[in-house]
């Protein structure tokens, strides 16, 4: 008799009760899987998409049935990209970044799901957003008008405004106080330039291309002097007002009578700006937040880190931008598309992604929140910008043509600034221009 055969009976149940298990978890992990959701989020690459995908593992370990895919798109291309798989229906996203213009003819395409069930469902705080990001989402309150079926139509991720940027040390040297008004800015503008050797008092964005911040710059001044938008609610042109025309005459008389501007500043872009600036040889300009703090701030970088304060726009309106993350209206998981959306911009990670990425803080709680104030001491006066932020495009933010607007636009500015115009004649030309476009474009008659 064979000693090893009571052995064997034994073991053959064991490895058939083995194999079985085996194939129960294998079955299991497998029905796992097929059950597990995927949310596809399409960001622009760099710094927003590098934020998101920060919080994801977060974010599946608390939602082991989600699975969240971060697909970064070149800023470049994005637009067009998202547009094209968001109208051929092709299910590529689920969720998508944007910007306010960029959100325009997704609501009106009814491309985006409209978010107002979700948000009064959920703990969403959405009072607790700043006025200007919150404008983004509700297209300036207008979305409704544009798209009946809702009037929110995404939650605010990284803000953008921009703040009247100073040297504290020459402000502390002539005893210039942070300007209430541009009339103040522009008296603290001319002190410096006439006083420091080898500072100008002031940079902007000069150059006529369509990436020129020209027309920003020029906003933030003229906003706070009456000055109006491009065009109003009912698409009549707007530049030839007494309050952009004295902006326009600021602007002229820097460049050409007080010579208070850099040398080759029609051909400023952003990078110029903060260069003119991080060199020494500029003491004001407007720009962007954050985004320039840490160049400014760097002192590889710059020669004047320390020196340099950061204040809301005088007379308190600014230009603003931002993005926002949007549910695409063909996705077949939205419950879970808002579950992440609604994670991603919760106060801990708003904090968390403006202290380690520099993402713009869209959270009135997480500007005032301690650990932000630490890092950036200007956060008072960051949301005194947020709240009184205006998009360029907020009168009527439904015309389809805002980029051939904003290029007559930005043309007769620099136009005016540089003496190809006269200030007066530049907007004449740009509601002249601009009645014409939005003629052809069919708006006006």
């Amino acid at each position: 008799m064979n000693k090893n055969a009571g052995n064997n009976r034994v073991v053959k149940p064991v490895a058939s009760l083995v194999m079985v298990m085996i194939l129960t978890l294998s079955l299991t992990v497998t029905a796992f899987a097929a059950a597990r959701v995927t949310l596809n989020v399409a960001m622009e690459a760099g710094r927003m998409a590098d934020a998101a995908k920060s919080v994801v593992p977060e974010f599946e370990k608390l939602h082991p049935d989600i699975k969240v895919n971060v697909v970064p798109l070149p800023y470049t291309t994005m637009q067009q990209k998202v547009m094209t798989e968001l109208t051929a229906k092709s299910g590529a996203y689920d969720i998508i970044e944007s910007h306010f213009l960029m959100n325009v003819p997704f609501v009106a395409g009814d491309l985006l799901l409209p978010l107002d069930k979700f948000i009064k469902e959920s703990n969403v705080d959405f009072g607790d957003f700043v006025k200007s990001m919150a404008d983004q989402t509700t297209l300036a309150g207008k979305a409704s008008k544009i798209n009946p079926k809702g009037s929110i139509y995404g939650l605010p991720y990284n803000s953008d405004v921009m703040m009247f940027i100073y040297r504290v040390d020459l402000y502390k040297k002539y005893g210039l106080g942070v300007p209430k008004d541009w009339r103040q800015a522009v008296n603290n503008i001319l002190k410096i330039n006439g006083s420091e050797k080898g500072v100008y008092g002031f940079v902007f964005s000069g150059a006529r291309t369509d990436n020129s911040h020209a027309i920003f710059d020029f906003y933030n001044i003229a906003l706070n002097l009456g000055g109006t938008l491009p065009i109003n609610d009912e698409y009549s042109p707007r530049m030839n007002t007494p309050g952009n025309l004295e902006a326009l005459k600021i602007l002229y008389e820097l460049v050409n009578k007080y010579k208070a501007t850099p040398p080759g500043v029609e051909e400023y872009r952003y990078a110029e700006k903060n260069t003119a600036i991080a060199q020494g040889r500029a003491a004001h300009m407007t720009q962007w937040m954050l985004s320039c703090v840490k160049s400014l701030e760097d002192p590889s970088e710059s020669r004047v880190s320390g020196k340099i304060g950061y204040a809301a726009m005088p007379g308190g309106k600014a230009i603003s931008g931002g993005w926002t993350v949007s549910i695409v209206g063909t996705t077949k998981h939205p419950k879970e598309a808002f579950e992440f959306i609604k994670f991603l911009t919760n106060k801990k990670n708003n904090l968390k992604l403006a202290l380690e990425f520099g993402n713009g803080p869209v959270r009135k709680s997480v500007i005032l929140d301690p650990e932000f104030k630490k890092a950036y001491p200007f956060a008072q006066a960051l949301l005194e910008g947020l709240e009184g932020g205006v998009n360029i495009f907020a009168a009527a933010p439904d015309v389809a043509v805002w980029p051939e607007l904003t290029d007559i636009v930005n043309f007769a500015l620099t136009d005016g600034i540089f003496g190809r115009l006269s200030p007066q004649d530049a907007l004449v030309q740009a509601d002249k221009k601009l009645k014409d476009a939005l003629h052809q474009a069919g708006y006006v008659k």
